[in-house]
């Protein structure tokens, strides 16, 4: 299965973000909490970033030459 571009998952994103501000903003959705999390890594490692989850993107970590 061929990966979407990743304008497309941006703009998916950014319409995930508008649905939530809009049920937060008429009372429907509350979040209970958010975390932020800091990501220490070593400097051959290019690319790492968290999902929602927690969880490291694997399918976007490239290594590099120490």
């Amino acid at each position: 299965m061929a990966k979407p571009p990743l304008v497309l998952v941006s703009l998916r994103l950014e319409h995930f973000q508008a649905i939530e501000q809009w049920l937060v903003d008429v009372g429907v959705y509350r979040p209970l909490w958010q975390n932020r999390q800091q990501l220490n890594i070593r400097s051959h490692l290019n690319g790492v970033s968290l999902l929602a989850n927690g969880w490291i993107d694997f399918s976007r970590v490239v290594f590099s030459s120490p």
